[in-house]
Protein backbone atom coordinates (compact mmCIF):
# COMPACT_ATOMS: atom_id res chain seq x y z
CA UNK A 1 0.00 0.00 0.00
CA UNK A 2 2.84 2.42 0.52
CA UNK A 3 4.18 1.96 -2.48
CA UNK A 4 1.31 2.57 -3.99
CA UNK A 5 0.62 5.56 -2.28
CA UNK A 6 4.12 6.97 -3.10
CA UNK A 7 3.22 6.01 -6.87
CA UNK A 8 0.22 8.07 -6.80
CA UNK A 9 1.64 11.23 -5.13
CA UNK A 10 4.35 11.17 -7.94
CA UNK A 11 1.67 11.28 -10.56
CA UNK A 12 0.54 14.28 -8.24
CA UNK A 13 4.02 16.03 -8.07
CA UNK A 14 4.64 15.46 -11.92
CA UNK A 15 1.02 17.03 -12.85
CA UNK A 16 2.41 20.07 -10.59
CA UNK A 17 5.89 19.83 -12.21
CA UNK A 18 4.39 19.71 -15.70
CA UNK A 19 2.90 23.59 -15.20
CA UNK A 20 5.38 24.93 -12.60
CA UNK A 21 8.87 22.82 -12.15
CA UNK A 22 8.86 22.45 -8.40
CA UNK A 23 6.94 20.86 -6.32
CA UNK A 24 3.38 22.02 -4.51
CA UNK A 25 1.94 20.47 -0.84
CA UNK A 26 -1.71 19.88 -1.05
CA UNK A 27 -3.33 22.06 1.43
CA UNK A 28 -1.73 25.34 0.77
CA UNK A 29 -3.31 28.15 0.48
CA UNK A 30 -0.99 29.98 -2.33
CA UNK A 31 0.44 28.48 -5.66
CA UNK A 32 3.71 30.39 -7.67
CA UNK A 33 3.14 33.03 -9.97
CA UNK A 34 1.07 32.16 -13.45
CA UNK A 35 -1.59 30.20 -11.85
CA UNK A 36 -2.44 26.97 -13.19
CA UNK A 37 -2.86 25.25 -9.94
CA UNK A 38 -4.89 26.00 -7.20
CA UNK A 39 -5.17 24.16 -4.12
CA UNK A 40 -7.03 24.35 -0.91
CA UNK A 41 -7.43 23.80 2.55
CA UNK A 42 -9.67 20.94 1.86
CA UNK A 43 -6.68 19.53 -0.28
CA UNK A 44 -8.44 19.15 -3.69
CA UNK A 45 -6.47 19.95 -6.30
CA UNK A 46 -7.25 22.02 -9.71
CA UNK A 47 -5.01 22.19 -13.00
CA UNK A 48 -5.72 24.87 -15.02
CA UNK A 49 -4.37 22.82 -18.72
CA UNK A 50 -4.54 25.83 -20.85
CA UNK A 51 -2.67 27.87 -18.09
CA UNK A 52 -0.35 25.09 -17.66
CA UNK A 53 0.55 24.82 -21.38
CA UNK A 54 1.44 28.24 -22.06
CA UNK A 55 4.85 27.99 -19.41
CA UNK A 56 6.41 25.22 -21.76
CA UNK A 57 7.66 24.25 -24.89
CA UNK A 58 5.62 21.54 -26.63
CA UNK A 59 8.91 19.14 -26.09
CA UNK A 60 9.03 19.72 -22.58
CA UNK A 61 5.49 19.06 -22.32
CA UNK A 62 5.49 15.90 -24.30
CA UNK A 63 9.34 14.75 -21.77
CA UNK A 64 6.84 15.30 -18.63
CA UNK A 65 3.73 13.14 -20.29
CA UNK A 66 6.31 10.50 -21.25
CA UNK A 67 7.03 10.60 -17.60
CA UNK A 68 3.35 10.59 -16.91
CA UNK A 69 2.16 7.85 -18.62
CA UNK A 70 4.85 5.26 -17.36
CA UNK A 71 4.27 6.52 -13.65
CA UNK A 72 0.16 6.13 -13.97
CA UNK A 73 1.04 2.40 -15.68
CA UNK A 74 2.94 1.70 -12.42
CA UNK A 75 -0.07 2.42 -10.39
CA UNK A 76 -2.84 0.79 -12.83
CA UNK A 77 -0.51 -2.44 -12.23
CA UNK A 78 -0.20 -1.95 -8.61
CA UNK A 79 -3.77 -1.60 -7.76
CA UNK A 80 -4.68 -4.72 -9.97
CA UNK A 81 -2.15 -6.70 -8.04
CA UNK A 82 -3.85 -4.89 -5.00
CA UNK A 83 -7.35 -5.95 -6.35
CA UNK A 84 -6.06 -9.69 -6.64
CA UNK A 85 -3.50 -10.45 -3.97
CA UNK A 86 -5.72 -12.81 -1.71
CA UNK A 87 -5.48 -14.72 -5.32
CA UNK A 88 -2.03 -13.74 -6.45
CA UNK A 89 0.28 -16.09 -8.59
CA UNK A 90 3.32 -14.07 -8.22
CA UNK A 91 5.77 -16.32 -7.15
CA UNK A 92 4.03 -16.59 -3.55
CA UNK A 93 3.08 -19.54 -1.65
CA UNK A 94 -0.17 -20.11 0.64
CA UNK A 95 2.35 -21.28 3.79
CA UNK A 96 0.69 -22.16 6.21
CA UNK A 97 -3.23 -22.83 4.44
CA UNK A 98 -2.59 -26.45 3.85
CA UNK A 99 -4.88 -28.28 1.66
CA UNK A 100 -5.60 -31.76 1.79
CA UNK A 101 -6.70 -31.41 -2.03
CA UNK A 102 -3.71 -31.82 -4.86
CA UNK A 103 -6.23 -30.08 -7.18
CA UNK A 104 -9.54 -29.09 -8.31
CA UNK A 105 -11.03 -32.45 -8.84
CA UNK A 106 -10.61 -33.23 -5.69
CA UNK A 107 -11.91 -30.17 -4.07
CA UNK A 108 -14.99 -31.08 -5.64
CA UNK A 109 -14.84 -35.08 -4.82
CA UNK A 110 -14.62 -32.91 -1.00
CA UNK A 111 -18.16 -30.97 -1.53
CA UNK A 112 -17.38 -27.76 -3.21
CA UNK A 113 -19.06 -27.10 -5.79
CA UNK A 114 -19.05 -23.54 -6.05
CA UNK A 115 -16.31 -22.19 -8.78
CA UNK A 116 -14.04 -19.82 -7.39
CA UNK A 117 -10.06 -19.97 -5.99
CA UNK A 118 -9.19 -22.76 -3.44
CA UNK A 119 -6.13 -23.58 -2.05
CA UNK A 120 -4.47 -27.05 -3.54
CA UNK A 121 -1.28 -28.63 -2.50
CA UNK A 122 -0.06 -31.26 -4.88
CA UNK A 123 1.45 -34.42 -4.29
CA UNK A 124 5.30 -33.06 -3.35
CA UNK A 125 6.80 -31.90 0.09
CA UNK A 126 6.96 -28.20 -1.81
CA UNK A 127 4.37 -24.83 -0.88
CA UNK A 128 0.49 -25.44 -1.57
CA UNK A 129 -0.40 -22.66 -3.77
CA UNK A 130 -3.70 -21.03 -5.00
CA UNK A 131 -5.56 -21.92 -7.95
CA UNK A 132 -9.38 -21.33 -9.33
CA UNK A 133 -11.42 -24.15 -10.06
CA UNK A 134 -14.20 -24.03 -12.49
CA UNK A 135 -17.21 -26.15 -11.07
CA UNK A 136 -19.45 -25.92 -13.98
CA UNK A 137 -17.85 -26.50 -17.36
CA UNK A 138 -18.33 -30.41 -18.49
CA UNK A 139 -19.33 -31.56 -14.51
CA UNK A 140 -16.41 -29.17 -13.12
CA UNK A 141 -13.12 -29.93 -10.98
CA UNK A 142 -11.24 -27.97 -13.54
CA UNK A 143 -7.99 -26.16 -12.35
CA UNK A 144 -7.44 -23.51 -14.41
CA UNK A 145 -4.03 -21.79 -15.41
CA UNK A 146 -4.03 -19.84 -17.86
CA UNK A 147 -6.78 -16.61 -18.47
CA UNK A 148 -7.37 -13.66 -21.04
CA UNK A 149 -10.29 -11.55 -20.47
CA UNK A 150 -9.72 -7.71 -20.79
CA UNK A 151 -5.67 -7.60 -21.89
CA UNK A 152 -5.52 -6.23 -18.71
CA UNK A 153 -2.34 -8.12 -17.89
CA UNK A 154 0.63 -7.56 -20.03
CA UNK A 155 1.88 -11.46 -21.60
CA UNK A 156 4.73 -10.84 -23.30
CA UNK A 157 7.54 -11.73 -20.14
CA UNK A 158 10.49 -13.34 -19.45
CA UNK A 159 11.54 -16.93 -18.60
CA UNK A 160 10.76 -16.20 -14.85
CA UNK A 161 7.71 -14.49 -14.88
CA UNK A 162 6.36 -17.55 -16.70
CA UNK A 163 8.56 -20.07 -14.39
CA UNK A 164 6.73 -18.29 -11.50
CA UNK A 165 3.32 -17.50 -12.36
CA UNK A 166 2.02 -13.77 -12.86
CA UNK A 167 -1.69 -12.14 -12.40
CA UNK A 168 -4.49 -13.32 -10.29
CA UNK A 169 -6.68 -16.60 -10.64
CA UNK A 170 -10.21 -14.12 -10.37
CA UNK A 171 -8.54 -12.35 -13.43
CA UNK A 172 -6.01 -12.67 -15.84
CA UNK A 173 -2.95 -14.86 -14.97
CA UNK A 174 -0.63 -17.35 -16.01
CA UNK A 175 -0.14 -19.82 -12.87
CA UNK A 176 3.28 -20.58 -13.44
CA UNK A 177 5.46 -23.36 -15.08
CA UNK A 178 6.80 -24.75 -12.21
CA UNK A 179 3.37 -25.15 -10.78
CA UNK A 180 2.25 -26.46 -13.62
CA UNK A 181 5.06 -29.37 -13.58
CA UNK A 182 4.20 -30.50 -10.60
CA UNK A 183 0.19 -30.33 -11.26
CA UNK A 184 0.67 -32.46 -14.36
CA UNK A 185 3.29 -35.15 -13.04
CA UNK A 186 1.15 -36.23 -10.13
CA UNK A 187 -1.46 -37.57 -12.38
CA UNK A 188 -2.95 -38.08 -15.86
CA UNK A 189 -4.28 -35.33 -17.16
CA UNK A 190 -6.55 -33.99 -19.60
CA UNK A 191 -6.39 -30.57 -21.40
CA UNK A 192 -9.27 -28.04 -21.74
CA UNK A 193 -9.49 -24.76 -23.72
CA UNK A 194 -12.20 -22.93 -23.84
CA UNK A 195 -12.44 -19.43 -26.36
CA UNK A 196 -14.08 -16.82 -27.26
CA UNK A 197 -14.44 -14.57 -30.00
CA UNK A 198 -14.97 -10.49 -29.56
CA UNK A 199 -19.11 -11.12 -31.03
CA UNK A 200 -19.98 -14.10 -28.43
CA UNK A 201 -18.75 -16.86 -30.50
CA UNK A 202 -17.62 -19.75 -28.04
CA UNK A 203 -15.14 -22.79 -29.45
CA UNK A 204 -13.32 -25.43 -27.14
CA UNK A 205 -10.76 -27.67 -28.06
CA UNK A 206 -9.87 -31.25 -25.41
CA UNK A 207 -6.93 -32.81 -25.20
CA UNK A 208 -7.04 -36.43 -24.33
CA UNK A 209 -3.52 -36.38 -22.44
CA UNK A 210 -1.48 -32.87 -21.16
CA UNK A 211 2.05 -32.80 -19.31
CA UNK A 212 4.39 -30.53 -19.40
CA UNK A 213 8.22 -31.33 -18.01
CA UNK A 214 11.00 -30.02 -15.27
CA UNK A 215 12.80 -26.76 -16.15
CA UNK A 216 15.80 -28.68 -17.13
CA UNK A 217 13.61 -30.14 -20.13
CA UNK A 218 12.47 -26.33 -20.95
CA UNK A 219 8.87 -27.71 -19.77
CA UNK A 220 8.73 -29.49 -22.61
CA UNK A 221 4.76 -29.93 -23.70
CA UNK A 222 3.17 -33.50 -24.15
CA UNK A 223 -0.26 -34.02 -25.65
CA UNK A 224 -2.93 -36.36 -26.80
CA UNK A 225 -5.22 -36.78 -29.12
CA UNK A 226 -7.78 -34.33 -29.99
CA UNK A 227 -11.74 -33.01 -29.68
CA UNK A 228 -14.03 -30.27 -29.88
CA UNK A 229 -14.92 -27.21 -31.51
CA UNK A 230 -12.41 -25.50 -31.97
CA UNK A 231 -10.28 -26.68 -34.41
CA UNK A 232 -6.94 -28.49 -33.99
CA UNK A 233 -4.48 -25.44 -33.73
CA UNK A 234 -2.01 -27.42 -30.24
CA UNK A 235 -1.45 -31.00 -31.42
CA UNK A 236 1.20 -29.62 -33.67
CA UNK A 237 2.97 -28.10 -30.91
CA UNK A 238 3.62 -31.21 -29.05
CA UNK A 239 6.77 -32.27 -27.66
CA UNK A 240 8.02 -29.03 -28.18
CA UNK A 241 9.79 -26.90 -25.57
CA UNK A 242 8.53 -23.81 -23.77
CA UNK A 243 10.20 -20.23 -25.19
CA UNK A 244 10.18 -16.61 -24.35
CA UNK A 245 11.96 -13.88 -25.86
CA UNK A 246 15.29 -14.26 -23.89
CA UNK A 247 15.09 -18.07 -24.02
CA UNK A 248 14.77 -19.11 -27.37
CA UNK A 249 13.75 -22.96 -27.24
CA UNK A 250 11.68 -23.05 -30.73
CA UNK A 251 12.59 -24.85 -34.17
CA UNK A 252 12.92 -21.52 -36.17
CA UNK A 253 15.68 -19.69 -37.54
CA UNK A 254 14.53 -16.80 -36.02
CA UNK A 255 13.16 -15.95 -32.22
CA UNK A 256 8.84 -16.86 -32.51
CA UNK A 257 8.68 -15.46 -28.97
CA UNK A 258 10.10 -12.14 -29.74
CA UNK A 259 8.19 -11.78 -32.89
CA UNK A 260 4.89 -13.18 -32.13
CA UNK A 261 4.84 -11.39 -28.56
CA UNK A 262 4.33 -14.03 -26.18
CA UNK A 263 5.51 -17.19 -24.06
CA UNK A 264 4.36 -20.38 -25.33
CA UNK A 265 5.57 -23.94 -26.92
CA UNK A 266 6.83 -22.62 -30.52
CA UNK A 267 7.54 -24.73 -33.65
CA UNK A 268 8.38 -23.49 -36.45
CA UNK A 269 6.56 -21.06 -35.03
CA UNK A 270 2.49 -21.13 -34.06
CA UNK A 271 -0.45 -22.33 -35.13
CA UNK A 272 -1.66 -20.98 -31.25
CA UNK A 273 -0.61 -18.27 -29.54
CA UNK A 274 -2.91 -17.61 -26.71
CA UNK A 275 -0.11 -15.53 -24.93
CA UNK A 276 0.01 -13.06 -27.20
CA UNK A 277 -1.20 -9.97 -27.27
CA UNK A 278 -4.46 -8.71 -26.18
CA UNK A 279 -5.74 -7.13 -29.75
CA UNK A 280 -8.92 -7.65 -29.74
CA UNK A 281 -10.61 -8.95 -32.94
CA UNK A 282 -8.82 -8.44 -36.24
CA UNK A 283 -5.54 -7.21 -36.46
CA UNK A 284 -3.94 -6.05 -39.55
CA UNK A 285 -0.45 -7.71 -37.88
CA UNK A 286 0.29 -11.12 -38.55
CA UNK A 287 0.12 -14.07 -35.72
CA UNK A 288 1.04 -11.96 -32.46
CA UNK A 289 -2.39 -12.06 -30.87
CA UNK A 290 -4.18 -14.20 -28.70
CA UNK A 291 -4.36 -16.62 -31.73
CA UNK A 292 -5.93 -20.06 -32.22
CA UNK A 293 -5.52 -20.15 -36.53
CA UNK A 294 -8.16 -23.21 -36.74
CA UNK A 295 -11.26 -20.82 -35.01
CA UNK A 296 -10.18 -17.72 -36.45
CA UNK A 297 -7.33 -17.25 -38.07
CA UNK A 298 -3.79 -15.64 -37.81
CA UNK A 299 -5.25 -12.32 -37.39
CA UNK A 300 -7.96 -12.64 -35.03
CA UNK A 301 -7.47 -11.74 -31.34
CA UNK A 302 -9.62 -13.52 -29.06
CA UNK A 303 -11.50 -12.05 -26.32
CA UNK A 304 -11.50 -14.77 -23.82
CA UNK A 305 -9.41 -17.72 -23.57
CA UNK A 306 -9.24 -19.80 -20.45
CA UNK A 307 -7.09 -23.61 -20.08
CA UNK A 308 -7.60 -25.80 -17.94
CA UNK A 309 -7.00 -29.74 -16.53
CA UNK A 310 -8.67 -32.49 -15.34
CA UNK A 311 -7.56 -35.61 -14.20
CA UNK A 312 -8.31 -38.59 -16.50
CA UNK A 313 -11.57 -40.25 -15.19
Amino acid sequence: MKQIMNQIMAVVSLHIFLCFGQNLQPGSESSPAGGGIICSPQNHITIDVPSCLENHTVRHIVRKLDRLEVTASAIRQALVEMEGSPSSTQGKSDTGARSNHQDCYDVLQGGHSTSGSYIIQPDDDLDSFRVYCDMTTDNGGWTVFQRRIDGSMNFFRDWDSYKNGFGHVNAEFWLGNDRLFRLTNQKKYRLRVDMEDMDGNTAFAVYEYFRIGDELSHYKLVLGPFTGTAGDSMGGHSKTPFSTAERDNDQSQGNCASTYKGGWWYTDCHQSNLNGLYLEGEHSSYANGVNWLTFKGHNYSLKFTEMKIRPLL
